[in-house]
């Protein structure tokens, strides 16, 4: 795979034949040999050969291509990952909402059962007063 400067070339050269030479030399020469850009070559005679900068073979186009794949193959990553930890951070606020529900519900099971005895002691007092009052 090509690295991104390499790509940073043949993206130019898609739209531009003529590149710095002297700053992408390396490179330039990496990408002749493996055959990603040629000289382009606009005509020749008998004694000279024309040639203006460089192109992007179809092998060059190629790497072009799946180098953006493979770029946005990591950023569909990096966005996996941080939507899976959003996701996670949601999941541990709703996890610990429910579970002060949880804990109101059963306190207010506790209330009930609270209530149930003082109104069942109300009733027997209330039972006691019309027993004593009809005795008296």
């Amino acid at each position: 795979m090509i690295n991104k400067t390499e790509f940073e070339i043949i993206k130019s050269l898609l739209t531009n034949p003529v590149i710095d030479e002297n700053k992408f030399s390396d490179e330039l020469s990496t990408l002749i040999k493996d055959k990603l850009i040629t000289y382009n070559v606009t005509g020749e005679n008998a004694t000279t050969i024309l040639y203006n900068g460089y192109k992007t073979t179809p092998r060059g186009v190629r790497a072009y291509e799946e180098y953006i794949a493979f770029i946005e193959s990591k950023n569909r990553e990096i966005e996996t990952v941080k939507t899976a930890k959003e996701a996670n951070d949601i999941s541990k606020q709703a996890n610990a909402l429910s579970e002060k529900a949880n804990d109101i519900a059963n306190d207010s099971k506790n209330l009930s059962k609270w209530a149930i005895c003082v109104s069942i002691f109300s009733l027997l007092v209330s039972i006691i007063n019309i027993i004593v009052v009809a005795c008296t």
